[in-house]
This record gives structure tokens, sequence and C-alpha cells, in this order.
């Protein structure tokens, strides 16, 4: 029912979410929960692909413990049913979000020469250093998701990566500061602010302000990590009730700068 609802939006493509690991996703049999009964999982991805002319990809994990990594069998029966696109998370659902994620067995796909479909990579890529090692297993894509948290800057970073890549034109000092923990360069204060200044506005068009105010919480440690003496922005940020105030101090600290 649901993909009958969205085609009539006329999306480009339908992505059905199987690797949720969150816990109450996971106790309603859905998301990850799949990797389990990948029978189950083949039949409502088959009955989704077979009702709607628009094409259908899913999301997945490697499987649910290291115990039980599917992936490869898993990516054959969805490619044989007619998923056009699978996005594989590089890690099992008993991970989480902790540990490494495992590009080895995005290289295993993308050497299967039964696997015809394009994969997609997802998982830990934060920065132009990961980006480029899971690019090193031939992906025919990348998704980036937490690693944008904070920094919606990641994708234009990385376009601007490749293109200097193409150019012979690459200079680490683009991208390391004096921190090796951290390979993305850091922004200055007053360009943070003017993208959470945007990122308020976007979501006042979508949201209640209270819902704005709260979502946007979430967002600052992302914002100003490794940001040296941030922390007492962080707080007078989290103390606000209302967007007017919010916005009044961030122009005002730009106006500052």
């Amino acid at each position: 029912e649901a993909a009958k609802i969205a085609e009539k939006y006329n999306p480009d493509e339908i992505n059905i979410n199987c690797g949720c690991p969150v816990k109450k996703i996971v106790n309603k049999g859905c998301g990850s929960a799949l990797l389990k009964d990948i029978d189950n999982l083949i039949d409502i991805v088959k009955n989704v692909v077979n009702i709607t002319n628009i094409p259908i990809t899913v999301k997945t994990r490697l499987g649910w413990d290291e115990n039980n990594i599917i992936i490869e069998e898993l990516v054959l029966k969805l490619q044989d049913i007619g998923v056009k696109k699978v996005i594989v998370h590089c890690r099992t659902r008993s991970q989480m979000y902790s540990g490494n994620a495992n590009y080895d067995y995005l290289k295993m796909l993308k050497d299967n020469k039964n696997i015809t479909i394009p994969i997609i990579g997802n998982g830990d890529v934060v920065d132009y250093l990961s980006y480029h090692k899971m690019l090193e297993t031939n992906v025919d894509g990348i998704m980036i998701g937490r690693g944008s948290i904070g920094n919606p800057w990641i994708f234009n970073d990385l376009k601007c990566y490749n293109k200097k890549i193409d150019n012979n034109d690459f200079n680490d000092n683009d991208y390391f500061n004096d921190n090796d923990d951290y390979k993305i360069k850091l922004r200055p204060l007053d360009e943070i602010f003017k993208m959470i200044k945007r990122h308020i506005e976007l979501s006042l068009k979508y949201n209640e302000e209270w819902k704005t105010i709260l979502s946007i919480r979430k967002h600052y440690s992302g914002y100003f990590k490794n940001i040296p003496n941030s922390k007492i922005i962080r707080l007078k940020l989290m103390n606000f009730e209302k967007t007017s105030e919010l916005l009044d101090f961030i122009n005002n600290y730009i106006y500052e700068i």
C-alpha cells in the first residue's frame, strides 16, 4: 500500500530499508529483523516489485551477526526478483554502529561476476580518506548518512576532492589539521553559524517552532565538533526556546566576527 501511495508522486526509486538496527524497529519484525528470515524479506520485496513500475531498491546490512553474514546470498536473491540496486551498510545488526564498517564485503560483492546490479556502499564515510578507501572496493556509488550530521559540507568537500584528484592538484593541507583523528577541514565560526541559520530556516518550513528548536539541539555537537572553546557557545544555543532569539544570537555573533 505504501508503495502505491509513493508511486503517485513519481519518485526516482522506492527504497525498502531492511537494515535499521534500532530496537523498537527490530522488535516489530522490521528493519534488520528481516535478516533472520530471508524468505520473508524476499517475499515482501517481491510483492512490492510486482505492484509498481517504480524501480525498487533495498538497503540492508551484512547479516544479523558475525556468525550469520548472508549479504552475498541476499543480494543474488534480490537481483533475481527484480531489485535494481542494493545499498549495503557494512556492519551486522549486532554491531549496531560500533566497531568499524568492513569494506571487504563490498569488494567481495563487486568481484562476484553473477552480481550485475549496482552495489552502493555505506558506513563510516566521514572524510576523504574513508571515502577513498570505500572507492577502492569498486562500488557503484557511496551513501553518506551519519557522516553528514553536523557536517553538511561533506558532499561538496568530496566533490572538490574528486576534482583535485582529476586535476592532480590535491594538497593534504586542504583537509588535514593538527588533530590526526579529524580529517575534514575545520570551518570558521561564521560559516558554521550561517549553516545553522539555514538549517533552522529550512526546518521551519516543515515543522512547528518547538519541533525545530528541539531537533536542532541534537546537531550542535556535530556542528562544533573539534572547534576550540565552543562549549560556551553550544550551551547558549541550547538555552534558547524561540527561533527568533536563536537567530538574533547567530546574526549578532556573525556581525561581531
